[in-house]
């Protein structure tokens, strides 16, 4: 059974933070979040790389200062060494940078691949770390730099495994639990490394239920939850197996059967039960358990649309959301009244309180600029009483609320 997901489709409403050039992004168009292990906000943006502290931006470019200049501005990936308190950037066309996160200054470059071609003549386009181990991967380069050791090591059957293959392109390199290498390939396919760097599997574009020209075939993201990897493709959220041999590596049955033909740019798993994606219209909310959907809408009913990176943030349960249009933020953790203030099902909106008083354990009672409301606890919703709006009116006491309701009455 194929499910339409916009015909079954629910909304989750929440109040989103946003924050564009006007406080100090370097862009509005964010193509990488992560969090680094001190609690700060790393952004790559088209135009620099930010870091945010919830308050103001720190931006590196090439326009930076020496020791924060990474001779280019478009950023494709970020990955944090936790083991060094490092986090290495990939900038198109330009060295790969490492930044020590201490200091937030650049220690090091790579100015070449493993085959002495300069990085800025090279298209990488993914970057992945395994203990000391930094894979860097794009259109037709494959290098993984010995962290230790300060060197490349060799992958000479791999190298050969895919020239065989002709040009290629790998767009996404991700570690599963197993220890295996995923190259995500767009236009071929995926091919799987064993944690000896040896081909382990790999899926035709026919095996990943991909039957269109493969010119269109793109992996957009990929993320892993214990033994399933979930990726984004230009053709639906795909979900497969992992397992330490070839023959446990499947694809799921279920797989693409959601979404399909429609480009999913950016996921995240944050649980079992719960996948966040967004296609170029919408991000949605997934329950896997119930395969229920819900899309995302802010406080005044407007859906958000031109998202290409999810970052969770499990400590304060916290949704970074980049787009093209700047980045955005919200809590999955709801606070008391925003199930009633961000129904769905409520047309009426309260966005200021300025008093509040409980009659009982059914009903609410606030004031606000727009006028007078009544919270239905049960029903999770508000009730328009009168627009009249008292400047500096608290209800104090339930005197004063009898007086209130007789006035209205």
């Amino acid at each position: 059974m194929v499910y339409n997901a916009v015909s079954a489709q629910t909304y989750h409403s929440a109040r989103i933070n946003k924050y564009t050039q006007n406080e100090g992004l370097s862009s509005d168009d964010i193509t990488k979040i992560i969090k680094d292990q001190y609690g700060f906000i790393w952004l790559g943006t088209q135009e620099g790389l930010n870091v945010f502290d919830g308050n103001s931006f720190e931006v590196f470019s090439n326009q930076s200062t020496p020791k924060r200049n990474l001779n280019g501005s478009y950023i494709l990936d970020l990955i944090e060494d936790k083991k060094r308190s490092q986090i290495w950037v990939l900038t198109s066309l330009a060295p790969i940078s490492c930044i020590d996160l201490k200091s937030r200054t650049i220690i090091n470059f790579l100015q070449q691949d493993s085959e002495n071609q300069s990085y800025t003549k090279v298209w990488a386009r993914s970057i992945s770390l395994k203990d000391d181990l930094l894979w860097i991967g794009g259109l037709n380069t494959l290098s993984v730099f010995d962290i230790i050791r300060n060197q490349y090591i060799n992958i000479p059957s791999v190298k050969e495994r895919l020239r065989e293959m002709g040009e290629y392109n790998i767009s996404k390199i991700k570690h599963d639990s197993f220890g295996n290498v995923w190259l995500l390939m767009d236009g071929q396919g995926i091919v799987i490394l064993d944690e000896d760097h040896e081909v382990l599997k790999i899926f035709h574009p026919e095996e990943l239920n991909y039957k269109k020209n493969t010119d269109n075939l793109f992996f957009w993201d990929v993320t892993n939850n214990k033994d399933q990897m979930v990726i984004g493709t230009g053709w639906g959220l795909l979900q497969l197996k992992t397992g330490s041999s070839a023959d446990q590596i499947l694809l799921n049955k279920n797989s693409n059967i959601h979404f399909k033909n429609e480009p999913i740019y950016s996921l995240n798993v944050i649980s079992d039960s719960l996948i966040l994606f967004a296609s170029n219209s919408n991000f949605y909310i997934k329950n896997t358990i119930s395969n229920n959907f819900q899309i995302l809408q802010d406080h005044k009913k407007e859906t958000i649309s031109n998202i290409y990176k999810i970052y969770y943030d499990t400590d304060s349960r916290n949704i970074w959301i980049g787009s093209r249009s700047g980045l955005m933020s919200f809590s999955l953790a709801q606070k008391p009244f925003d199930a009633v203030i961000n129904s769905s099902n409520n047309e009426l909106s309260l966005d200021h309180i300025n008093s509040l008083l409980a009659t009982d354990e059914r009903s609410i009672y606030a004031v606000g600029p727009n006028g007078f409301f009544a919270l239905i606890r049960s029903q999770k919703t508000l009730n328009y009483l009168t627009q009249q709006f008292i400047a500096g009116w608290f209800f104090r006491d339930q005197k004063i609320m009898s007086m209130f309701q007789a006035k209205i009455k």
